[in-house]
């Protein structure tokens, strides 16, 4: 963590095309649409996670990838890092390719707590940056870190979304409900249904509104501040956000299981599996909303085969 490498990938083709990142590693998959260059931008917030633990500490985290050569970037963190405190600032030079990581400082005491959670913290630069943004391995709602008597790894994801810089960001949202097959609810793990949305303030005295059936709207958050996180823990149908002046807006899908998993019991004679079964339960995602000024006419994308695949089309009319 915070330290430059050089581990940045550069793809150029002649004629447009759409590049996606899939990461598969087990029972963990995340993947995030890579943003085209020319839409890069110079002042970035983030969205993340507060820190977590089962058999390890699993930090939210933020990677910067420099563009161009001498770029001087700037952050500050909401929560510590292991070089700085929660809102100071420090400055470093990348060159084109290089990328620094930002992890969240450990806080034993502050597991699953904001004051881990580095959502909000604010990059800007003097030239073109690509920001990706997230968690080494987290999860919402909160759960324990063993299951069963062993890490419960399998309740966690790797989450992760390159983010829109402020300049591409706006005040109109929709969001849809992920549709996950066979998704069990239990009344034991607190705010388990529907979507987690997250709203990150780019300027001072923002107001947040939803829109209801009938064209009016309702004022949901008031007078944010620059950076400050809103969160709606559990949306169950779509909906439309509005806001006074531009935000940036997370969707996390939340991981689920079984209130009972019961051990894998094998026939005499062979192995038996661990007791803890992870084809019962599910791990989150992270999705950025795209603001309503950037909905495209027409869109080209993979759907690979062997994954849960969600495509959510949404018409502002009838």
């Amino acid at each position: 963590s915070e330290i430059a490498r050089p581990y940045g990938i550069q793809l150029v083709s002649e004629e447009p095309g759409t590049v996606t990142c899939y990461m598969s590693y087990k029972v963990t998959g995340e993947s995030f649409a890579v943003i085209p260059s020319e839409y890069l931008g110079k002042d970035y917030y983030t969205l993340n996670l507060w820190q977590d633990a089962t058999d390890e500490y699993k930090p939210g985290q933020i990677l910067i990838v420099g563009t161009e050569s001498n770029t001087m970037v700037t952050y500050t963190p909401t929560v510590p890092t292991d070089s700085v405190a929660a809102g100071k600032s420090k400055s470093i030079v990348l060159q084109k390719g290089e990328t620094f990581l930002i992890q969240s400082k450990r806080q034993d005491d502050y597991n699953q707590n904001a004051k881990t959670d580095l959502s909000g913290t604010h990059i800007t630069s003097n030239k073109p940056i690509a920001v990706l943004s997230g968690h080494t391995k987290g999860a919402f709602p909160r759960f324990s870190g063993t299951m069963m008597g062993v890490p419960a790894n399998f309740m966690r994801n790797m989450l992760i979304e390159q983010l829109l810089p402020v300049s591409l960001l706006d005040t109109m949202y929709v969001s849809v409900p992920f549709a996950y097959k066979q998704r069990p609810y239990n009344d034991i793990d607190k705010d388990g249904e529907g979507d987690f949305i997250r709203f990150i303030a780019t300027q001072d005295n923002t107001t947040l509104y939803t829109n209801r059936t009938d064209g009016s709207r309702r004022i949901i958050k008031q007078d944010m501040k620059q950076g400050e996180v809103y969160d709606i823990t559990t949306q169950k149908s779509p909906a439309l956000y509005t806001s006074s002046k531009p935000v940036l807006v997370g969707q996390y899908a939340k991981a689920w299981r079984l209130t009972v998993v019961p051990p894998i019991v094998a026939p005499i004679g062979s192995k038996t599996e661990q007791p803890a079964n992870p084809s019962r339960s599910g791990e989150g995602m992270l999705c950025t909303l795209i603001p309503r000024s950037a909905w495209p006419s027409s869109a080209i994308f993979r759907s690979p085969d062997g994954m849960n695949n969600f495509v959510g089309i949404t018409f502002l009319t009838s």
